[in-house]
């Protein structure tokens, strides 16, 4: 994937900073899985990181509380996972976390879901605006997942930032630049300059005073 062609395909079609980088983590990250995967909130189909991830689409299951999402199981996440233990090898749960009530005890129902072995991958915002409704509840900080994660059967969740200070900013920017088609021209300009930036800060800046749009947190269930 050519990152710069993608940037400003992607900015013109109207997605916002956090989404394109949240899209390029997908695919540097869910290659080639085998077995059954379950996407957790998944949304309305073909969500935009359907582009980016190399899975079997025939064995997956989608899960989410809205019908308009046309899910294969309709269920609140807050009230568990409505699947048998051991039943996937692989879970995903992209930009949703944050709304979940209690998150160590659904890290707990992603875990006894998931074969031994079984691996999941979640997105968890860092930097993102309040949304106006009454289930935005977390922002959550690294120690914070490898907690959650470690608490729930875990073994040493690997946590990726996604994007750093500048990309936040162009990130949050994109609510007042508005999208309209010079709104996007201006980002094409503006958006890899915040990359640049993100890229040439020091790296113990972002080691010790790390401060990402978000974290994609890989867990691998222990046993």
């Amino acid at each position: 994937m050519n990152k710069a062609v993608d940037l400003i395909k992607e900015t013109l079609k109207g997605k916002s900073l956090y989404r394109i980088l949240f899209n390029w983590q997908v695919a540097r990250h869910c290659v080639n899985l085998e077995g059954v995967c379950v996407d957790l909130a998944c949304g309305k189909k073909p969500a935009s990181y359907w582009r980016y991830w190399k899975i079997n689409l025939s064995r997956l299951v989608r899960i989410d509380a809205s019908k308009e999402a046309k899910p294969d199981i309709e269920a609140d996440l807050n009230q568990g996972i409505p699947l048998d233990n051991d039943f996937a090898d692989n879970i995903f749960m992209f930009n949703s976390f944050y709304l979940i009530k209690d998150p160590q005890t659904l890290a707990r129902e992603i875990a006894r879901v998931l074969k031994p072995g079984g691996r999941a991958f979640i997105t968890a915002q860092f930097i993102k605006s309040e949304e106006n409704r009454a289930d935005d509840r977390f922002r959550f900080t690294s120690r914070q997942l490898k907690e959650i994660f470690g608490c729930a059967g875990f073994a040493g969740a690997q946590i990726f930032p996604t994007g750093e200070r500048f990309s936040a900013i162009g990130n949050l920017a994109d609510f007042v630049i508005g999208n309209s088609l010079a709104a996007n021209c201006l980002k094409i300009i503006f958006r890899p300059m915040c990359l640049l930036a993100d890229k040439i800060l020091p790296k113990k800046v972002k080691q010790n005073y790390p401060c990402p749009l978000a974290w994609f947190v890989i867990a691998k269930k222990v046993f």
